[in-house]
């Protein structure tokens, strides 16, 4: 019984007439009837009031008697829901008001309103009740006691589904599961991930792009998920899923011998055909080869990335063991966001001025500025309200001293500005490595990175990494498709530390200065860069050239280089750029030790959309990109009516006029005619890379291992 002394308090002496009152109805001890105790414990009922209004489950004891005599559930299958908590006031107000949905609002306007629609008593009392509904949500969720294993990670309900159900499951139970890919690679999720992966049977990884789930955006990723009782981590995983399908297509194995089918088929359409060699088998040598790449912590806490075949489990491990990384050098000295652009506009540490800035301190870039080993890429239009608001710069027009268009410069005085930015100026002391935070994982290139000038600044669409040294053979490395590879293997839509950088390779060794100079001939593209090249120089690139013999490629583009910079030293037609760029892969493929077989496969599986718009750009004799179905290039050459109108297979030598307005510099807009000289032709990137890998192989051996 209560009774714990000789001499009772009232408080024992009423438990004790409790437990009497609840044994003469219940003496059999094997039925819970929960009516009868309601009526016996006053407080057992409020209880069952508060939790039939929030429809709480108390799974014990809605099921005792299951888990009396089974130990717990033996199936448990659902799709629990995808929803992070949090305290969202706009959209509540906006329910009783809609400008604060469809007005961008100041934040002294916001409060004015808010004050207004909280004076009217019911709605003061439902916005109240609802911020202490989601409070206390948050708070039970996200309490140590009640689910330890999610600790530190953002509090969303489907989470906390997956430790409910293990707890829940008899002995030889089994739970299933549609949820998104967040345990998979949140950084603070090792706690989960260690448990996770003991009990994790099959993980089949989705994306939305068919519409599987209609409400849901179609880059949506998400996975099906089976588990089972704890034992030494190892499962099957299959990603880049479309279509259910494909599972059972991938373990029937009757094409065995088929080629592993690519991301998207033949019509350019996302690909549904399974194969066996789709299923990658995880287990602790994996998870250790995932955790070196990913986190460099404890491998049973490793982040899983999204393998299409066991052949792109081999590049990882060829990347993992190739000796000079980022991380391995221990080049990069800070990295950073820079501007957060809401804040800083706000405190006026940045202005909002579309223009063309007159020195390196009034330029703050915006993500889409930049390109792929190219600072000048777009151009703002004035005003720039929407994403699509930039047009592409024409690299054979731009002059030695020529600038794109901004959408931001320096709001405050300039001292005061690098005091406020990072490392109070530091980081922005010297030239550094930019790319785009966002990372469009189904997109055509995903590290879009390039080279910024000293005392320049950015926006947070940006993130941006200080490096000890070596900064245009990192450059190069990070414009290769191989580190693409990597960035999408990964999954992260962002791009959010250097963490994510760590892994990708160093160039080293013979092939050092090919990658330099490639890297050096992108990304330095008007005077800005001259003290970069002056710096970096080496006469060793005036021994290079091109992999290929073709009239679009001057070989005195190498021979002619000089320490000082001048105008004539860029990559500016779209033909060279693209040369180099694809020569970089192929260096940068031999050095880490790969084999044009697996550099090949990389293209043809992870990158779509760019076969894609490789198959339909099409360049004149000039090395102009005369017809493109490239997004990212829209203004770029005819238009598809005019292209397929006349102007598709012209016999050699005749020329092509178009007539635009350029705004994108300085002085303009200025109306300019382009010359299109035939013929036209497309590149193929397959056979260009095994062009550049004998040519590298026979001129220079194959690579040794740097030291």
């Amino acid at each position: 019984g209560f009774q714990t002394s000789l001499f009772p308090t009232e408080e024992e002496e009423q438990k004790e007439k409790m437990l009497l009152e609840i044994r003469r109805f219940f003496p059999e001890h094997n039925v819970v009837d929960i009516d009868n105790l309601c009526a016996i414990l006053p407080r057992l009922a409020l209880v069952r009031e508060i939790a039939e209004q929030n429809h709480f489950i108390h799974w014990e004891l809605e099921f005792a008697d299951l888990f009396a005599e089974r130990g717990g559930f033996d199936l448990v299958v659902g799709n629990p829901p995808w929803v992070c908590l949090r305290w969202n006031e706009e959209d509540l107000l906006a329910d009783n008001n809609p400008l604060f949905a469809v007005r961008n609002l100041t934040a002294v306007e916001a409060v004015k309103r808010r004050d207004a629609l909280l004076s009217i008593p019911s709605i003061r009392e439902s916005y109240f009740c609802e911020y202490e509904n989601i409070y206390g949500q948050q708070s039970f969720l996200s309490a140590l006691a009640n689910y330890p294993e999610l600790t530190g990670m953002k509090t969303n309900l489907y989470k906390c589904f997956l430790p409910q159900a293990w707890r829940f499951d008899s002995e030889t139970g089994v739970s299933a599961f549609v949820h998104p890919e967040g345990v998979y690679d949140d950084p603070k999720g090792g706690k989960i991930r260690k448990i996770l992966y003991e009990r994790l049977r099959r993980h089949f990884q989705f994306a939305n792009e068919l519409k599987l789930f209609s409400e849901v955006d179609h880059h949506t990723q998400f996975s099906l998920n089976i588990y089972g009782k704890p034992h030494v981590p190892s499962f099957d995983s299959i990603s880049n899923l479309y279509d259910p399908c494909t599972i059972d297509k991938s373990y029937d194995g009757d094409n065995i011998n088929a080629a592993i089918p690519n991301i998207k088929d033949s019509n350019d359409n996302w690909n549904i055909t399974g194969h066996p060699k789709r299923i990658v088998h995880v287990n602790r040598r994996n998870l250790e080869l995932f955790s070196s790449l990913l986190d460099d912590k404890n491998w049973k806490e490793a982040r899983l990335p999204h393998v299409h075949t066991q052949l792109l489990v081999d590049v990882l491990l060829i990347i993992d063991e190739y000796e000079h990384s980022i991380k391995n050098d221990n080049l990069i000295e800070m990295s950073t966001v820079m501007w957060d652009e809401t804040k800083s506009l706000r405190e006026k540490v940045i202005a909002r001025r579309e223009d063309f800035p007159q020195s390196n301190i009034e330029a703050i870039y915006s993500g889409p500025n930049i390109g792929l080993a190219n600072p000048v890429f777009k151009s703002c239009r004035k005003p720039c309200d929407l994403n699509s608001d930039y047009d592409v710069v024409d690299l054979m027009f731009l002059p030695e001293n020529g600038v794109q268009r901004l959408k931001y410069t320096v709001g405050c005085k300039t001292d005061d500005y690098v005091l406020k930015s990072p490392a109070h100026g530091g980081y922005m002391s010297d030239y550094r490595i930019v790319m785009r935070k966002m990372v469009g994982i189904s997109a055509e290139r995903c590290l879009l990175s390039t080279i910024l000038p000293p005392s320049s600044g950015h926006i947070i669409t940006i993130f941006g990494i200080k490096i000890t040294g070596d900064i245009y053979n990192i450059a190069g490395s990070f414009s290769s498709l191989i580190s693409d590879f990597f960035i999408k293997a990964v999954g992260r839509n962002d791009i959010c530390s250097c963490q994510i950088l760590a892994s990708l390779p160093h160039i080293v060794g013979r092939y050092y200065e090919m990658i330099n100079v490639r890297s050096a001939l992108l990304n330095s593209v008007n005077d800005r860069y001259a003290e970069l090249w002056e710096r970096e120089f080496s006469d060793d690139w005036k021994n290079d050239g091109w992999s290929k013999q073709d009239s679009r490629l001057s070989g005195s583009r190498f021979t002619d280089l000089a320490k000082k910079w001048t105008g004539s030293i860029p990559l500016r037609t779209d033909y060279e750029r693209r040369q180099a760029l694809v020569e970089i892969d192929v260096l940068t493929a031999l050095t880490i030790g790969m084999t044009l077989y697996q550099l090949v496969a990389i293209y043809r599986i992870q990158f779509p959309v760019l076969q894609s718009y490789e198959d339909d750009t099409w360049y004149d004799a000039n090395g102009r990109i005369v017809f493109t179905n490239n997004r990212s290039l829209i203004g770029v050459g005819f238009s598809r009516k005019e292209w397929e109108n006349g102007i598709k297979g012209a016999p050699a030598g005749k020329k092509f006029y178009r007539t635009i307005m350029d705004d994108t510099m300085p002085g303009g807009p200025v109306e300019r005619t382009i010359e299109y000289v035939a013929p036209f032709d497309r590149c193929d990137r397959e056979k260009d890379y095994k062009t550049a890998w004998k040519f590298f192989e026979e001129k220079y051996g194959k690579p040794v291992k740097a030291d």
